[in-house]
């Protein structure tokens, strides 16, 4: 007797079902193993068998509840004599048959799985040729054939695999366990919450439905939807069951949702409303409350960081959160610094990780100093480095030096496993999943022989990160359950978050089936993207009405990108709602009022650090004017700012090279670009030999440079037909000026018949060289300084100007605005001096106020969090 009861979105029939199995068993001993349960997935299998508990109470022998799949196993481990493969054996398999990446391994994976579970018991031959058929029919390209056949010979070669090692697949298992229902006790047969089945459950669910006395089964139908479910009824259909059906035309649930500003916003109002409810009694049950997103990528680390700032117990019940996440980075990076010398960023995720606690704490302390120098990679550059603790840098190295041996004379993943496993004992490695993992790499031994000889790093570390995630969840306590939408088929939540529901990730776009066109899946009775979307639209619905409360939310936006809202959600209608309240301590203590952050930033007034006979560098006068307090930071007390240097050449060494080529090309400047060019070649080479830069900077400015030469020629060549022509490079010069001892260096210094001059300095950045802001601001009066000491020692300067090497122009001061304005070089320099009296003083006094001279000195100053001028309380 078959009894199919079909039940509207949010209708669950479980209670009353299991309710009536447990009448039926008489007064007799609690003995309740005679009743086979099977249900849609692990997460609601778990949900019933409190829902049994609770109604059986006291001490029972319990009923049998297990998934299709499940149950499967079981049955054929049991009776074959052989073993279901694990399933997070076939990536790696497939991927040393076919000798392609993972990537590759995984599509191939879900073919030969789909494949499996459409045509039971047909091996790769006969469905090459149901496949081959209907492409004749329909036109399929002859590459496209070429493509399938090439999956199907791979997945006949791992049929074979399997099959010399006494294993077989998970979906074979699934087909061929229908055989052994001989001799399974069970007098009661309830079907639970499945609607989605496979050739293969479907051919396990026949059988067990007609050796059963008593089957009942409970189906979710959705008027509005009921494509995803006809498929499951048809097969029921076979059985002339009794139907019922259950309030079908039910009130229907209103739902509306919010638009949040961005994610950051949308976490924040679930994580309020979740303390909220839980602080009134309105809802305590935290591991009833789900959180459920689309993707788990874009949210779970977010996730977690909001709900521990408001003190919210969680839990994500997937191996996808970001413990895993953070676990692939880290335990990739000990193969990156075994195998890649010693990749900075590898290294640091390594030192720092949690997982490794025999990583000495000097090394967790050296770690940040390792991210600030600047080294890019390998051990002897890191040993070199200042402060670098040596001797368990190298006991690091020992170590990491026999894991690579594992790969160099190892003949596959046997040796390479091996290794790495007493890498993670050496240092330390403890995680909750440890033996998950250990037993994971256990079997890849299992592949060896299977079609390659030495496994590679990259490989073994492609393998290592799908096995992190193919690890189970941890059991956890109570708390608020984290997970993606794929993980949430069947759950029946208290209170359901919805979070992330914007346009393109729901309904998300199936992936691209690489091996069968849309068409072909049709004919074959596979699933198409029109089914896809359906079954999303399906689970969603059935989701929302599963739930006893319900918000709905989506970002309207991030960064500059604008969203919409779902597809899913069109029509209904926006809520803006608010909760009021403190929930946090960083809302407690922004409410409370604390004093401005400014009150605590004062002005720098010392002690002048210089004596009256101090001679000032006429670059520090500039520095000085630029901001005293950025001068006093970085010049006087060397504080350098705490940022990871980016793996470029530092601008200070590329001008100091620049600027010795151009001082030895001097004398070469008139000659002609091919020559010059020559020359440059040489003199760069020189110039740049003891600098402490790397050999591939080195080159790719000795190349930008070169191809600037032509350009620069033309730029002698003008300075050349105004009569000047170079004097000086590099000339050293001091004096006093207004009573203040100043010295200094000329880049250069052309000149006219040994009467006329001009002082050139050369840039590698922009010009900025502005007249009224020389005149009235006092910026860089390093030149009009110069032409102040050398006019003094008889010579007369007529102009300064700036060379600019990226810009490969010049500028001259006074221009020919400057003398139609009626200002020359006096003008200039006289002001120049005013200035650096005035600039003296200050130092003298020890005044090193935050006053800037622009706005641009601002945006480039590291110092801005903690400067008051910044936060208005410069006086």
């Amino acid at each position: 007797m078959v009894r199919v009861h079909y039940l509207p979105p949010g209708h669950s029939g479980t209670e009353d079902v299991l309710k009536k199995a447990l009448s039926g068993t008489g007064a007799g001993p609690r003995d309740f193993s005679g009743i086979l349960y099977l249900g849609s997935g692990s997460r609601f299998i778990k949900e019933s068998q409190k829902v049994f508990h609770a109604l059986a109470g006291g001490t029972y022998i319990p009923p049998v509840m297990l998934t299709p799949r499940q149950l499967a196993k079981k049955l054929f481990q049991s009776h074959s004599g052989r073993l279901a493969a694990p399933s997070f054996l076939r990536v790696p398999l497939l991927m040393r048959l076919s000798g392609k990446g993972i990537g590759y391994a995984g599509l191939l994976s879900d073919f030969i799985a789909e494949v499996k579970a459409r045509f039971p018991g047909l091996n790769a031959d006969e469905i090459e040729r149901e496949t081959a058929s209907l492409s004749e029919g329909l036109g399929i390209p002859a590459e496209v054939k070429e493509r399938i056949s090439d999956a199907l010979r791979l997945m006949a070669a791992y049929d074979e695999a399997l099959s010399n090692a006494g294993f077989a697949d998970e979906e074979d298992s699934v087909s061929a366990s229908a055989q052994y229902l001989d001799g399974l006790p069970f007098h009661t047969l309830i079907i639970d919450g499945l609607w989605r089945l496979t050739a293969s459950e479907e051919r396990l669910l026949s059988a067990l439905m007609e050796r059963s006395p008593r089957t009942t089964v409970l189906v979710p139908v959705d008027e509005r939807r009921p494509e995803p479910v006809s498929q499951f009824l048809n097969f029921l259909d076979g059985f002339t069951p009794e139907v019922f059906t259950h309030d079908i035309e039910g009130p229907s649930k209103q739902f509306c949702y919010s638009a949040c500003s961005g994610r950051e916003d949308e976490m924040e109002a679930a994580a309020r409303r979740i303390k909220a409810d839980y602080i009134s009694g309105r809802f305590r049950d935290l591991s009833r409350v789900h959180i459920v997103f689309p993707s788990a990528s874009s949210y779970f680390g977010m996730a977690e960081r909001v709900l521990g700032k408001y003190g919210i117990p969680y839990s994500f019940p997937s191996g996808a959160g970001p413990r895993m996440a953070r676990a692939s980075k880290e335990l990739s990076s000990l193969l990156e610094c075994a195998l890649d010398d010693y990749p900075a960023r590898g290294l640091s995720y390594l030192l720092t990780s949690a997982l490794f606690e025999g990583i000495p704490e000097e090394l967790r302390r050296w770690a940040p100093r390792l991210t600030l120098s600047g080294a890019h990679k390998g051990l002897s550059a890191f040993l070199a480095l200042e402060g670098a603790p040596e001797a368990e840098l190298k006991k690091l190295d020992r170590t990491l030096a026999r894991l690579k041996k594992g790969f160099v004379e190892g003949a596959g993943y046997h040796a390479a496993s091996k290794k790495y496993l007493e890498a993670l004992r050496a240092l330390g490695f403890a995680a909750g999943f440890a033996d998950e993992l250990e037993g994971r790499l256990k079997a890849l031994p299992f592949l060896e022989g299977k079609g390659t000889g030495k496994i590679t790093g990259r490989e073994f570390s492609e393998v290592l990160n799908f096995l992190l995630s193919t690890i189970p969840p941890e059991e956890k306590g109570a708390g608020v359950q984290v997970m993606s939408f794929g993980e949430a088929d069947g759950i029946r939540p208290g209170v359901l978050y919805f979070c992330g529901l914007k346009d393109g990730d729901i309904p998300s776009r199936p992936e691209m089936d690489l091996f069968l066109p849309e068409r072909l899946r049709l004919e074959l009775g596979l699933k198409t993207m029109r089914a896809h979307l359906l079954v999303e639209e399906f689970r969603f619905r059935r989701l929302l009405h599963s739930a006893g409360t319900v918000y709905l939310s989506y970002p309207e936006m991030e960064g500059d990108k604008l969203f919409l809202g779902s597809a899913f959600i069109s029509g209904w209608e926006r809520s803006d709602e608010k909760i009021y309240g403190i929930f946090s301590k960083e809302e407690e203590l922004a409410r409370k009022g604390k004093a401005p952050y400014s009150n605590q930033l004062g002005q720098i007034r010392v002690k002048c650090p210089y004596g009256k006979a101090h001679k000032y560098r006429v670059t520090d006068i500039d520095g000085f004017r630029s901001c005293p307090r950025k001068f006093f930071i970085e010049r006087l007390m060397r504080i350098e700012p705490l940022e990871a240097k980016k793996y470029e050449i530092e601008p200070r060494s590329a001008g100091t090279i620049i600027h010795k080529v151009m001082e030895r090309l001097v004398p070469h400047l008139a000659e002609p670009v091919e020559i010059l060019k020559l020359k440059a070649g040489e003199v760069f080479d020189e110039a740049a030999a003891k600098e402490p830069v790397e050999a591939y900077w080195k080159e790719l400015l000795r190349e930008s440079f070169l191809s600037s030469i032509p350009r620069i020629s033309r730029m002698e060549e003008e300075i050349r037909k105004e009569g000047f022509s170079p004097v000086r490079a590099e000339l050293d010069i001091d004096g006093v000026l207004e009573g203040i001892p100043i010295k200094g260096k000329i880049d250069r210094l052309d000149g006219i018949e040994g009467v006329n001059f001009q002082i050139l300095d050369y840039k590698t950045g922009m010009i900025d060289l502005a007249p009224k802001e020389i005149l009235e601001k006092g910026a860089n009066l390093q030149l009009f300084l110069y032409a102040a000491l050398y006019g003094g020692g008889g010579g007369k300067v007529s102009r300064v100007g700036i060379y600019s090497l990226r810009e490969m122009k010049t500028k001259f001061i006074p221009g020919k605005r400057d003398r139609k304005a009626g200002r020359d070089i006096d003008e200039f320099i006289d002001r120049a001096k005013g200035f650096l009296k005035e600039t003296a003083g200050a130092i003298r006094a020890g005044d090193f106020s935050a006053i800037p001279i622009s706005g641009q000195t601002c945006r480039q100053c590291h110092e801005k969090p903690y400067c008051p001028y910044i936060h208005g309380e410069a006086d």
